[in-house]
């Protein structure tokens, strides 16, 4: 054998080794992803099926799996509910925390720990988580219920009753909250609303002994002598026969709570699944409204507006004054362009309630569309007003204030937005779109790299933004084509090919790279598909007969 048919002979050997070796790894980590998935299904389902034991097992299994950041913390946080379930409170904080640490996009995990906090007695600590997950999630009925509990210790009246009222907008049919509300407003001498509040949990909860007493003493104090010996003989009769709590209703909301951490941890096929067990029990009218309006939610998080949409309404149709469903629907035909009626359920949302700050700004952006840029600033202006920490409302606000050449003030604004949400990545976006607009192109191409530094699961809009800034930047050192040309491709393969944008950004990164050849024919495909506006499409033409003339893109931003 000659001495170059062995060197042949060896590099073969050593490719087929190497290929063999991918494939093995290959194989492993798909393995080894199965497994841990499983694990973590088993561990959920015990969870769910309140076999605390078998749940602390399983996920004590898991977590010897090697597991990666995300699933560790979401391992963790399971055990951490499953250890408050049996009382083991220092255990559970312990693993929320590692929960948080090993992925802060967890927020629920501040709601599991303040509750181990509480139960602990630690209630400084227990109020800090609850303040923090309220900040992200202001519609949590049961975190301003246990809030209010902190505040009726402290014999801080007055804000027990703001978070009483807060957790009764939030779930309309929690009589205790009522019950609790009253008994905080008797305190502060609020005579009347006591009586109201305790009307009204009495009216839920016929069998409420603590309610029947408490209005027995307010009557006292109002000086309805025979309204409180009534009370006073109800409470007696009912005392030593009280039953518990009716057990399906108590099913029923305990898994619509289920639900609604599914649904805001993003799992929504299982959220789906508990709405229509919870579905299945019987319900009171708020309760079950909440559980069309939860799985619309989850439908919604899948995109799917359609099946959205039809819980929505059926959440309305059994609660017309269910506000939270009505601002939900609105921003179901916000995403299916029917803007009318998007407007109009914002508008009935507002006057159910008037400081539905979330209306008030995807409202404006209805306004924005329709070009009625100052009804949309006033609206956006009302929703920061009524909600200072609202980050969204910033940055929206931003992009209207852009639009009215008010650039100094639409970056203070897309500050704040940062400032509030450093980890989320709209925010980096819109102000990378206004540094752009300022023609400051290398920080914008740094905040569009921190927002995709920040994001998990890019959508496609999010894709073709960052893909076509990388790719028609006037300046050198916001572009940078191959980039481009990974975004704009993710994004034609999440949307199968179909959507012409995104196909005409990926044209302009084909460009930007030199290779016309692509250019042209994905912008050919991209005209192809276009059914819209005539000065769009002129546009696409523009940029198609640049192409084939061995030109790139390059956008001059606008306002």
């Amino acid at each position: 054998m000659s001495r170059t048919t062995k060197i042949i002979w060896a590099a073969g050997t050593t490719l087929l080794l190497i290929s063999a070796g991918v494939i093995a790894l290959t194989l492993f980590w798909f393995q080894r992803d199965r497994a841990q998935n499983l694990a973590l299904q088993k561990a959920g389902n015990a969870l769910t099926q309140k076999d605390f034991e078998s749940a602390l097992a399983l996920y004590d299994q898991a977590l010897q799996l090697h597991l990666p950041p995300t699933k560790a913390g979401e391992t963790y946080y399971g055990r951490a509910n499953a250890e408050t379930e049996k009382g083991r409170y220092d255990e559970a904080i312990r693993d929320y925390s590692e929960a948080l640490r090993l992925n802060p996009k967890i927020v629920v995990a501040y709601w599991g720990r303040g509750y181990a906090f509480q139960l602990k007695g630690d209630l400084d600590s227990a109020f800090s988580d609850y303040a923090e997950y309220l900040r992200h999630d202001q519609n949590a009925g049961r975190v301003y219920f246990n809030r209010g509990g902190i505040y009726l210790q402290r014999k801080e009246w007055a804000k027990a009753v703001e978070d009483f009222s807060e957790s009764i907008r939030c779930e309309p049919e929690r009589s205790d909250a009522y019950f609790h509300r009253g008994s905080a407003l008797a305190e502060l001498g609020e005579l009347d609303g006591a009586l109201a509040s305790l009307d009204a949990a009495i009216s839920m909860n016929p069998t409420l002994v603590a309610a029947y007493q408490l209005r027995a003493t307010v009557h006292r104090k109002r000086g309805e002598l025979e309204r409180a010996r009534t009370d006073e003989l109800l409470a007696t009769k009912l005392a030593p026969s009280t039953p518990p709590i009716v057990s399906p209703i108590q099913s029923g909301t305990q898994l619509l709570d289920e639900a609604r951490l599914a649904e805001m941890a993003g799992r929504f096929d299982e959220a789906i699944d508990l709405c229509d067990k919870a579905l299945e029990t019987k319900l009171g009218p708020p309760i079950m409204s909440n559980a069309y309006m939860t799985r619309g939610n989850a439908f919604a998080g899948k995109r799917d507006w359609d099946r959205a949409l039809r819980d929505y309404d059926e959440a309305v149709r059994i609660q017309p004054y269910n506000y939270d469903a009505l601002v939900n629907r609105g921003n179901a035909y916000a995403q299916k362009k029917e803007r009318d009626k998007s407007t109009r359920d914002y508008d009935e949302a507002i006057r159910l309630n008037p400081k539905m700050f979330q209306a008030y700004c995807n409202r404006a952006m209805n306004y924005f569309a329709a070009g009625d840029l100052d009804r949309a600033l006033a609206d956006l202006t009302e929703s920061v007003r009524l909600n200072p920490k609202f980050a969204e409302g910033y940055s929206r606000r931003s992009i209207v204030l852009l639009r009215l050449k008010r650039k100094d003030a639409a970056l203070t604004d897309s500050d704040s937005a940062v400032r509030l949400t450093p980890d989320s990545a709209e925010p980096y976006v819109v102000r990378a779109r206004l540094r752009s607009a300022r023609r400051e192109f290398s920080l914008a191409r740094a905040d569009f790299e921190r927002a995709l530094e920040r994001s998990r699961e890019p959508h496609s809009s999010f894709l073709n933004s960052l893909a076509w800034f990388f790719a028609t930047c006037p300046d050198q050192s916001g572009r940078d084509g191959k980039k481009s040309i990974q975004l704009a491709t993710k994004g034609c393969e999440l949307t199968k090919w179909k959507d012409t944008h995104l196909l005409d950004t990926l044209a302009a990164a084909f460009a930007e790279t030199g290779d016309y050849d692509q250019a042209i024919r994905r912008q050919s495909e991209a005209i192809q598909l276009y059914d819209g506006p005539a000065d769009v499409r002129s546009g696409m033409e523009k940029r198609l007969a640049l192409y084939r003339q061995h030109h790139p893109c390059r956008e001059e931003p606008g306002d």
